[in-house]
């Protein structure tokens, strides 16, 4: 695990932002706040789903949607969409 967040962070210091300052072929892209938000609404139906399943995924999935809701009022640079 060490060894993994070393190797990745080691990547990306040294290699994915060399690459997206210097580079050609890596591109920082972005989606519309209100294209992204249309991703979340679904998102959510799809959890929604998956809490009904049971008593279990219903616990989980509301700790997901609570931090999710956290997120979304804490704004950037904790999270990419308007609060």
């Amino acid at each position: 695990m060490d060894s993994s967040h070393y190797y990745r962070q080691h990547w990306y210091w040294g290699g994915e932002a060399k690459l997206r300052v210097e580079g050609e072929k890596l591109e920082l892209t972005s989606i519309p706040d209100d294209e992204w938000d249309k991703v979340e609404e679904e998102a959510q139906k799809f959890w929604d789903e998956i809490a009904a399943e049971s008593e279990r995924n219903g616990r989980v999935v509301q700790i997901l949607k609570d931090y999710n809701a956290l997120m979304r009022k804490a704004g950037r640079p904790y999270r990419y969409t308007a609060g």
